[in-house]
């Protein structure tokens, strides 16, 4: 994406399996990314996950994160602001970045939904999101789980809110034989 005053919006997406040489998002000459809520994973560009060429890019309560790649590539007067956003790298000391694994169902798969013991669950508070905003897969924002501490408030990292688990009793009628 290219050009002052151009601006290009991700909330709740996903963006991966990026095979195009280069990078998987360039943004570049005065233009402006803004990704909340969003997870950019498995990048196979060979180049950086995300470039900025004089250009800003603000990411929040998102994840970026395939070990082995570059994450961000700076060229020019570019700004750079991250908030809640964890990595396999701390690409931006300034910055609000966890290093960390999301635990991803199956990457490889497309699955990015978060695993229990993701370091993205219940990382930190709704300040990017609208009220009654809800994830990738149309699920609510903000599901406080009662069996991971609060790192930074309610709201999970990236396109997937991690729900409760439902108990088995849905199909239960109360006249199992105990023994």
């Amino acid at each position: 994406m290219a050009g002052s005053g151009s601006g290009l919006l991700l909330r709740n997406a996903i963006v991966d399996a990026n095979a195009a040489p280069g990078t998987s998002l360039r943004i570049q000459d005065g233009a402006q990314l803004n990704l909340t809520g969003s997870t950019l994973a498995v990048d196979a560009s060979g180049g950086s996950m995300l470039s900025l060429s004089s250009a800003s890019a603000n990411l929040d309560s998102s994840i970026v994160y395939d070990p082995g790649a570059t994450v961000v590539a700076l060229a020019g007067p570019s700004i750079l602001q991250t908030r809640c956003v964890l990595s396999h790298g701390d690409f931006h000391p300034a910055g609000d970045v966890r290093v960390g694994d999301p635990e991803f169902a199956n990457a490889a798969g497309g699955d990015f939904r978060l695993g229990p013991g993701s370091d993205a669950l219940d990382a930190c508070d709704g300040a990017g999101f609208f009220a009654d905003e809800t994830d990738f897969a149309e699920m609510p924002r903000g599901v406080d789980l009662a069996e991971v501490p609060d790192l930074g408030g309610a709201f999970d990292l990236g396109a997937h809110e991690r729900q409760p688990e439902l108990p088995d009793a849905v199909f239960a009628d109360g006249f199992e034989d105990p023994s």
